[in-house]
């Protein structure tokens, strides 16, 4: 074979490869109240409107008419503590398949909460007039890596892609907590947080660090959270200072302090301008400025 033949022989063999290697999966995000949402099915049921939440330590919370519905075997009823924010009583399912636009998973049980449609139904309904009924946690989705911006539009599913645990950026998460933590570096000191997309507040943090930081502004109540049999104060104030969490870095950003609170809540509109690339399979996350991202 001539030397032409030979660079052409090699250059349809990488090409073969390179298609052979699936691209990113691209999948729509709509929003309720602020809440992403995305369609999904159950065992190959009808598609359904799911609120889309890292914030959410499992895999999928339905209503639990909705199991009913599904013809979902029942395993038992759990309570469990709330990280400090009252009891959680839910019932446990026998798993099954997620699909979600073209990603098919396998989850072992499925989750589900009775009444959790009143809350479902304070979000509204998207455009095509479809209600959620429940909730899906992106952190199942894939063992490559799961990117979205902080309008969080759409997220990027690649199955072949990975975070390096090496880069300076990028930061080790573990479900210690019973949701996917990190540390978060506030004027030199290290706390734990998560990130969460079904957050109705840029950042949030537990009122008893509150006396820990300086403050641009006295601490203005708010009134009260409410989670289950639980009322929690609230205040918000302008921290005096740096938020780092990795290489990005929130400057003097306003804060809502709330009781009890176990841990640092980042959400999404505190990003601004930054994307969140999460390596499920090797438990990393990487949050960068859009000019950055590679």
């Amino acid at each position: 074979m001539n030397k032409s033949k030979m660079a052409l022989f090699c250059g349809l063999v990488f090409s073969l490869c390179q298609s052979a290697i699936a691209a990113p999966e691209i999948i729509k995000v709509t929003h309720l109240q602020n809440r992403p949402t995305i369609m999904a099915r159950i065992n190959a049921s009808d598609p359904m409107l799911f609120v889309l939440d890292t914030g959410f330590g499992g895999k999928v919370m339905l209503d639990n008419a909705i199991a009913e519905k599904l013809g979902l075997k029942h395993i038992r009823t759990r309570t469990v503590n709330n990280m400090g924010m009252g009891d959680f009583t839910f019932e446990q399912y026998e798993g099954g398949a997620v699909q979600v636009s073209s990603i098919s998973i396998t989850v072992d049980t499925f989750e589900a909460q009775k009444g959790l449609d009143q809350f479902m139904a304070q979000l509204g309904e998207d455009e095509l007039g479809n209600k959620p009924v429940g909730v899906v946690s992106p952190w199942q989705l894939t063992k490559g890596t799961i990117s979205f911006n902080s309008d969080l539009t759409s997220i990027e599913v690649n199955d072949h892609g990975r975070l390096e645990a090496t880069d300076a950026d990028v930061l080790p998460y573990s479900f210690a907590s019973g949701l996917p933590s990190f540390k978060a570096n506030i004027n030199g000191k290290t706390y734990t947080a998560h990130i969460d997309t079904g957050s109705p507040a840029p950042l949030i943090i537990p009122a008893r660090f509150m006396d820990e930081f300086d403050l641009l502004e006295e601490p203005v109540e708010r009134g009260e959270a409410r989670t289950v049999g639980m009322q929690h104060k609230m205040w918000t104030a302008k921290l005096s200072g740096k938020v780092r969490l990795g290489s990005y870095i929130l400057q003097d950003p306003t804060v809502l302090f709330v009781e009890r609170m176990p841990a640092i809540n980042i959400g999404l509109r505190a990003l601004k301008d930054g994307s969140v690339i999460i390596d499920p399979d090797n438990e990393l996350i990487k949050f960068t400025h859009n000019s950055n991202k590679n």
